[in-house]
């Protein structure tokens, strides 16, 4: 889970989230979190099977999954 840098006042957290987005951006490739790629994985799910709102449909759905390919 990342930290909200905007309420969270621990330094030692705050600095570790500092330096894992140095190597994010060190590495040059966007990246998600775990937490991140659970809901992604979900919604692409939902989509697939019709569970979410008509507005969302299935090219949604492997958008996502393509998303969550090329970021994993």
């Amino acid at each position: 889970m990342r930290i909200d840098p905007d309420t969270c006042r621990d330094p030692v957290l705050l600095s570790a989230e500092v330096r894992r987005l140095q190597t994010v951006i060190a590495a040059g490739e966007p990246s998600l979190t775990d937490e991140e790629q659970r809901a992604i994985e979900w919604a692409a799910e939902m989509m697939e099977v019709g569970s979410l709102p008509n507005s969302l449909n299935r090219r949604d759905a492997r958008v996502l999954r393509g998303l969550l390919e090329r970021l994993g």
